[in-house]
């Protein structure tokens, strides 16, 4: 009992360690971004900044990923000018975590983040609600998928810069073993074409390989 106490309190620790490493200031990632990691964007999306780290650890060796688009679909203007429209993507993941019981703690990790990913999108209902372009705000939808999670709203806007333009707020998540993926889109569409992209996005991380990240 002693000893698997002494194990779980040391996965614990570990588990802080490195997924606090996985949130570091984006300052403090200086690798190059490897193609592949450039590949999860959909298509017809170039790139445009990214941050890219692989760290060598007592047990494994930890990657963190944070990507931006420059050009995209759904990249057009909007009547509020102060919401650019995002396409953005984080990767983070762990090769000391694949084996239990600290693969269990990613999940548990995981787990939690699909259950924010609807509330992250509270405020996005709130602050379209008060804008004057803004004709309509819907719901929060969720959409659980064999290879991931989808939160996301849609609303509805007319202005000179957008006449009777659609909007869609998303968070996307995935995992793959100890290997998370997290996005955010906030484009000038409408929900099914914005949840078209996400699905081009979960499908580019699903044959992705991670294996050669850290090699």
């Amino acid at each position: 009992m002693y000893l698997y106490s002494l194990r779980s309190a040391f996965a614990s620790l570990a588990y802080v360690v490195v997924f606090s490493a996985a949130c570091l200031p984006t300052r403090a990632l200086a690798d190059p971004v490897p193609p592949a990691v450039i590949a999860l964007f959909p298509k017809e999306t170039t790139f445009d900044r990214g941050e890219w780290a692989v760290m060598a650890t007592e047990f494994g060796k930890t990657f963190v990923g944070d990507l931006h688009a420059e050009s995209f679909p759904g990249r057009s203007p909007s009547c509020d000018l102060a919401a650019v429209p995002l396409l953005r993507i984080n990767l983070k993941g762990d090769t000391a975590f694949e084996q239990p019981p600290m693969l269990e703690m990613v999940v548990a990790d995981f787990e939690q983040s699909v259950v924010r990913a609807a509330q992250s999108l509270a405020p996005v209902l709130t602050y379209a609600g008060t804008e004057p372009g803004v004709v309509a705000v819907g719901e929060i939808h969720e959409e659980t998928r064999p290879n991931g999670h989808l939160a996301y709203v849609q609303f509805q806007e007319d202005c000179r810069l957008h006449p009777n333009g659609y909007k869609t707020s998303l968070k996307g998540l995935a995992r793959r073993g100890a290997t998370q993926l997290s996005f955010e889109l906030l484009l000038a569409l409408d929900s099914v074409a914005t949840v078209s992209i996400a699905e081009e996005i979960l499908a580019n991380f699903d044959s992705l390989d991670i294996a050669a990240l850290t090699e």
